[in-house]
């Protein structure tokens, strides 16, 4: 399975499907549209300390995990909490049905006035799912935080995994992307 968002934002993903996986056989890729909530592109992302904008990308799907036959994966897209400095960007969610080409559930997650980018999804063995994502807002230095969901959808608080000590201006001074390695794996032991 690959599984295509729209980088644009949009109400659904695109799942393919290969078939014929063996090199004596003939491969097929079919593409099938699976109707989701909607998500819009996100946007750049405030930061304390200068008005230098951290570049989140777009709402591309960054990591997908098979687990059985159900597809799960996360997405950045904007969304209007309502706060004085605009739209912020929200973690969006997915659980997908490889097999039965079906959406199983969607949601969302973020808070006002803050950004939530550039996530990766990993579902847990009790049903739960974890996030790994990045966050920033204009009270705040970037960092990478995590949270996780319970079987409904219902987020937990968010932990910051590191504390970051400054704004990020990237390598030009001009800002840049942050967060484009964002994954999450579950650990084995």
């Amino acid at each position: 399975f690959m599984v295509d968002s729209y980088s644009g934002g949009g109400c659904d993903v695109t799942l393919w499907t290969l078939s014929g996986t063996t090199v004596s056989t003939s491969q097929t890729l079919t593409p099938v549209q699976i109707g989701t909530q909607c998500y819009s592109a996100p946007v750049h992302a405030p930061q304390q300390g200068t008005p230098t904008l951290i570049d989140v990308s777009d709402s591309r799907v960054p990591q997908v995990v098979d687990q059985f036959g159900i597809l799960y994966f996360s997405l950045t897209g904007a969304y209007n909490w309502g706060c004085s400095s605009g739209v912020n960007d929200n973690v969006y969610w997915f659980e997908v049905d490889g097999t039965n080409q079906a959406l199983l559930q969607n949601g969302s997650f973020g808070e006002s006035c803050y950004d939530f980018f550039m996530p990766g999804m990993q579902p847990l063995n009790n049903g739960d799912n974890a996030f790994g994502y990045e966050l920033s807002s204009a009270s705040m230095y970037p960092d990478s935080a995590f949270l996780a969901t319970d079987f409904s959808g219902n987020p937990s608080s968010y932990y910051i995994a590191q504390v970051s000590v400054g704004p990020f201006t990237g390598s030009t001074g001009n800002g840049g992307r942050w967060g484009d390695f964002t994954g999450v794996l579950l650990d084995p032991a």
